[in-house]
């Protein structure tokens, strides 16, 4: 399989320590991101900032990407913080094992488990936005553990299980080959048209305003055009009613809000 890919800023952390033993490992910042896996420890989604969050959750959101939630969770409210509808919450039960790993945290949900106890409590479940989303694995079973050591091989195993398999990327690629493959700055140049802050001489500092992010500035001109003459977009940069559809099949209308809302903060537009 292709390497795993982890958070830049949050490299150091112990969990790492044994997925490095285990894969390749990639490190990249959170808009750097490409198509594939991401690994993180629940407790971190509390030390991003707001916009790295939701960046992360708009990378979730691409098909045939995966984001794995592994422990520590110190009652985080999860689906707060990944804005899943309150599908998912985390709870505390008193200790048992499972394949001899103790687990002391269960998954409150209506979703179908992935990997359930004997006690039938959840302790893993995939979580999708919607039919042609991303999914979010979620589990309470403390696989990156480093006091596992002694358990690694039970533990690579279990996380091997959560790994989606070749299959959905080839799902993924037969769907690309069906529609144009949208990269990141599409994305956001159509969250801004929506949001009806975007101005076509200002495409990159619009870019780096509300992103947080460093883009070439033909590479924002190009995806521009792309979505102009693929009728997302006005030329004039305001989104067309193609465009306003695609933002709601994908789910996009919090960033939308959240952009408006920081143009009416800033009152800069």
């Amino acid at each position: 399989m292709s390497s795993l890919q982890i958070l830049k800023p949050f490299s150091r952390r112990t969990e790492y320590k044994m997925l490095r033993e285990w894969f390749d490992i990639e490190e990249k910042a959170v808009g750097e991101l490409r198509s594939g896996v991401c690994v993180i420890p629940a407790i971190i989604l509390l030390k991003m900032s707001e916009s790295d969050r939701l960046n992360l959750i708009q990378w979730a959101k691409f098909w045939g990407n995966q984001l794995m939630v592994f422990p520590p969770y110190f009652n985080l409210d999860i689906s707060s913080l990944l804005q899943m509808n309150d599908s998912i919450s985390i709870k505390e039960m008193n200790e048992c094992t499972y394949e001899g790993i103790p687990v002391r945290e269960e998954i409150a949900t209506n979703l179908t488990p992935k990997i359930q106890l004997p006690t039938k409590q959840t302790v893993a479940v995939d979580f999708y936005y919607d039919t042609s989303s991303g999914c979010i694995t979620i589990t309470t079973l403390p696989l990156l553990d480093y006091r596992l050591l002694e358990q690694r091989e039970i533990c690579q195993r279990l996380f091997q299980s959560l790994l989606h398999s070749n299959e959905r990327d080839t799902k993924n690629e037969i769907r690309e080959e069906k529609q144009v493959i949208f990269k990141p700055v599409h994305h956001y140049l159509l969250l801004l048209s929506a949001a009806d802050v975007i101005e076509q001489q200002q495409l990159v500092p619009l870019i780096q305003k509300f992103f947080y992010l460093e883009v070439r500035e033909n590479e924002v001109k190009s995806a521009f055009a792309e979505l102009a003459n693929l009728h997302y977009i006005h030329s004039d940069g305001t989104i067309t009613e193609k465009g306003q559809q695609y933002i709601k099949e994908n789910g996009y209308r919090a960033f939308v809000r959240e952009i408006i809302k920081r143009r009416n903060d800033d009152g800069e537009w």
